[in-house]
């Protein structure tokens, strides 16, 4: 389904919807709308850009967040390790070492979680003592 035909599913759809509660929508006004939240789109486009700042890109982002708290990342990749162990012990029919290794998993699942919230609460933490400094 191209662009065009979602569009037009949606103004049949919006039509239809409209019908049902005795509005009629003017076809030019449902284009006028459009036409306003493209140029909406654009100028927020442009004011992020006019800050000089211009997109993360996924490695800087994924470096930010680590740097923000480490714990969850490492607990998401010992999360994976425990799984992709679990999984390979279970198709070589090793039903204890699986057994180990997914117990592994649900702790390695705890810590992410339990950083995530330690995470949460300096986050809290920092905000509340930035509130406090300024006047």
């Amino acid at each position: 389904m191209g662009a065009d035909e979602v569009k037009a599913e949606v103004q049949r759809l919006q039509a239809e919807k409209a019908a049902k509660k005795g509005i009629t929508i003017n076809k030019d006004d449902a284009n006028m709308a459009e036409f306003e939240w493209i140029k909406l789109n654009q100028e927020l486009a442009s004011q992020r850009n006019a800050d000089g700042k211009r997109g993360e890109t996924t490695k800087e982002k994924f470096v930010r967040k680590f740097q923000e708290n480490p714990l969850i990342p490492i607990g998401a990749f010992m999360t994976a390790g425990c799984l992709m162990l679990g999984l390979g012990k279970f198709a070589r029919k090793d039903s204890h070492g699986s057994q180990v290794m997914m117990r592994g998993r649900i702790l390695a699942q705890g810590f992410t979680i339990l950083a995530m919230l330690g995470g949460v609460a300096v986050s809290i933490r920092k905000h509340v003592n930035k509130e406090k400094e300024e006047p």
